[in-house]
């Protein structure tokens, strides 16, 4: 984990020794290095964390609320699990779908996001003059995954709360012809980020594959590193990830009665 992390840091260093124009980016106004600090290290960083601690503790309780409206004839439990979120196996897996939020948020924000801002005027008339679409260029796909890691690190991780929580929910209706249902309540939630996800990135990789193959040809570099940069998020998360771990994986603890297991023999009883 603490090579892994080191690693997002090297490769947060790497964009920014690698800027050549030294011009000024309109999104927040700073030279084109100081820029790319912000939006290749300081915020997927700094901002993972602020949202691994605040959305857990706001999303959570408010889910859980609306989830008593929606469906009032659950009722919630917590089961005693150990779900060892600290593995790395575990973080690895939830990572790989924080990648792929931010692919699907990326893709939602293809149509309205001022992607002009994050070029430098030089860089921007050089593009358009090669009439390349600025959506799939290196220092927009850069940008975008930098500002989208927290948020898709926050909403994950309201999710994995409430599973490393071991909440769940259930209806035993005493009526015969109703069917009875127990589940793990974080699947509610995280079933359509993860559908979202999954379903928006495919579509958008495609269109990226589409657009470098059909469209627009002899840009290798820009092809490649649209394709693999939103993956960067998966190094990206690892902070957000760690203080996550440490703050909100027990905090729903004890405020729902106690549940116990259901075996085999009880099912087929």
């Amino acid at each position: 984990m603490i090579v892994l992390l080191l690693g997002s840091v090297v490769v947060g260093i790497v964009n920014v020794l690698s800027v050549e124009d030294p011009g000024i980016v309109p999104l927040f106004g700073l030279p084109n290095m100081y820029h790319m600090l912000v939006i290749t290290l300081l915020w997927p960083v700094v901002g993972s964390i602020i949202c691994a601690l605040l959305f857990p503790r706001i999303f959570a309780p408010i889910f859980l609320t609306l989830k008593k409206y929606i469906m009032p004839d659950f009722k919630n439990g917590e089961i005693g699990i150990e779900t060892k979120p600290y593995r790395l196996r575990k973080w690895f897996g939830r990572a790989v779908y924080v990648s792929l939020l931010v692919l699907g948020l990326q893709a939602l924000l293809t149509g309205f996001f001022p992607h002009e801002a994050l070029l430098t005027p030089d860089n921007l008339t050089g593009y358009q003059g090669a009439g390349v679409d600025i959506r799939f260029v290196l220092s927009v796909t850069t940008g975008i995954v930098g500002l989208l890691t927290p948020l898709s690190v926050g909403l994950l991780s309201v999710g994995w709360a409430m599973e490393d929580s071991g909440l769940v929910h259930y209806d035993l209706p005493e009526e015969s012809d109703r069917i009875y249902e127990v589940e793990p309540i974080f699947r509610r939630y995280i079933s359509y980020l993860k559908g979202y996800a999954g379903f928006s990135s495919i579509i958008f990789l495609i269109s990226i594959v589409y657009y470098f193959l059909f469209v627009v040809s002899g840009r290798f570099v820009d092809a490649v590193f649209t394709l693999v940069m939103p993956f960067q998020a998966i190094l990206y998360s690892g902070f957000g990830y760690l203080v996550y771990v440490y703050t909100n994986t027990k905090f729903l603890r004890g405020k729902y009665p106690r549940v116990g297991r259901i075996t085999e023999d009880e099912i087929q009883s």
